[in-house]
């Protein structure tokens, strides 16, 4: 892994850490999912833990996501789609990782650039050997002097959502290190206006 999480390792980073969170998110429960996903990286990393990839039907994980977000979703009046899902669709993946490392948090923040009126999709595309899960929303979409940087724990990319919610910046980061973990790929594409506007986050993972 080419990243470096040098920044979550030592105690007194974790503490400036933990009160970054705290300003941010105004609640302990962020902070301790966070945290609890970079200590499962640092786990990874060190070689004291490895995911397990298996056969996973993803149409079942966004139904999970779907319900797990309801409220959200009805509270910023958003709609919110699934393409290709009518059939089963299997990937080699860690169940847990790519539901709650992964797509819970593209999910969350899909919501919280998306102005309330607008969509979120969710597709799915099996390409036989892999298979594509693209995130896309109609929201504000990403400028070009962050887009480059979202992948990175050690620049500051947060931003305020479109009701004003919060953020710490270090959501996309995990994303991505668990991603490379399941041994798939990630890409974004984003418009800040025009009849594209909007951002889409493509996960490719091994077919099953």
């Amino acid at each position: 892994m080419s990243l470096v999480w040098c920044y979550f390792v030592e105690t007194s980073d974790q503490d400036k850490f933990k009160e970054k969170l705290t300003k941010a998110q105004g609640h302990n429960e962020t902070i301790i999912e966070i945290l609890e996903h970079v200590k499962q990286l640092k786990s990874l990393e060190s070689g004291k833990a490895a995911l397990t990839l298996e056969k996973v039907e993803v149409s079942e994980i966004i139904s999970q996501l779907q319900d797990t977000f309801v409220e959200k979703i009805k509270e910023k009046n958003i709609s919110f789609n699934v393409v290709g899902a009518d059939i089963p669709v299997f990937v080699m993946a860690d169940k847990v990782s790519l539901r709650s490392n992964i797509l819970n948090n593209l999910v969350s923040n899909a919501i919280k650039f998306t102005p309330p009126g607008e969509s979120i999709t969710i597709t799915l595309e099996n390409n036989q050997k892999t298979v594509d899960i693209t995130v896309a929303d109609r929201g504000i979409g990403i400028p070009d002097e962050l887009i480059r940087k979202i992948f990175d724990p050690n620049e500051k990319t947060s931003r305020k959502g479109t009701e004003n919610e919060e953020g710490t910046g270090f959501g996309l980061p995990i994303v991505y290190m668990f991603v490379q973990y399941n041994k798939g790929e990630i890409v974004v594409q984003s418009e800040t206006s025009g009849e594209n506007r909007g951002t889409k986050f493509k996960i490719s993972l091994m077919a099953a």
